[in-house]
């Protein structure tokens, strides 16, 4: 049996995906592509950007938040 890829039209539809799994995806020219797990090294960083923001705008703004970046070019 053959699995097709999902695409997608729109960063709204991408958004809006949810397979139902604990998988990390980012989408490239329309389709998703799984994200590796992270690295000790990639998890310190973001623990130390984490506590940074936490003492700028307090922890309420930052906790649970997600980050995402979407390129000017529109692929």
């Amino acid at each position: 049996m053959t699995q097709t890829k999902q695409r997608f039209l729109s960063f709204e539809e991408y958004l809006a995906y949810d397979d139902e799994s604990e998988l990390l995806y980012e989408l490239f020219n329309g389709e998703l592509i799984e994200v590796p797990p992270d690295s000790g090294e990639n998890v310190q960083i973001a623990n130390r950007l984490f506590l940074h923001f936490a003492l700028l705008i307090g922890i309420d703004q930052v906790q649970g938040a997600w980050i995402g970046v979407r390129s000017a070019r529109r692929t």
